[in-house]
């Protein structure tokens, strides 16, 4: 029931950025602006020794897969502008919203990475599907923001559940988030 909110509070987004920024985020970098070499850790590597979750992997590049394909393999990776192997023991869940297998037909998803991360298949019906979820979903959700906020919420009334059961939700969760975070914001103290 929970499993969605908890996954997406805890989730490493890649939002749109080009191929470089991807591997950099991920893996991390070595500065090529400065003869000293700065480095910039990358979730691979503040993620060790736990769990990254990567929601829509569909949209990795392919040539971040072929390297992400590799870490899977061989546990070690190199930061963006470095030939040095480094190493991390990190688990990795994956979240995608589309078919990967049509992905894989067409090309654009590689079939190694598909079967290595196909390992186990959670899936995870949309919430207007589970109407009955989406009362504990905000209590639970309104819970985090109102500690992440610092705001108290005394009660929240039923018609409020039975307006947001009503609506569609097609953002799923992130969107109830979202709605959640305005109204905390929007009302004062």
């Amino acid at each position: 029931m929970l499993v969605t909110a908890k996954m997406n509070r805890l989730s490493s987004r890649l939002p749109i950025y080009t191929k470089k920024q991807i591997e950099s985020e991920l893996f991390g970098h070595v500065s090529s602006y400065s003869t000293l070499g700065r480095h910039q850790k990358g979730l691979m590597e503040i993620a060790d020794a736990g769990t990254l979750y990567i929601s829509s992997i569909e949209e990795m590049p392919l040539q971040t897969q072929l390297k992400l394909l590799k870490y899977l393999e061989q546990r070690t990776f190199s930061k963006l502008g470095s030939n040095i192997q480094r190493s991390s023991n990190v688990r990795l869940l994956f979240g995608t919203q589309i078919d990967l297998e049509i992905q894989v037909s067409r090309g654009s998803f590689r079939t190694e990475l598909y079967g290595r991360i196909r390992m186990i298949h959670i899936e995870m019906t949309p919430i207007r599907e589970r109407r009955s979820d989406i009362p504990y979903l905000i209590k639970y959700l309104s819970d985090e923001i109102s500690y992440t906020q610092n705001k108290a919420i005394k009660a929240i009334e039923t018609c409020f559940y039975d307006r947001m059961s009503s609506y569609h939700w097609p953002g799923n969760v992130r969107e109830m988030h979202n709605v959640l975070q305005y109204i905390f914001l929007s009302f004062k103290r």
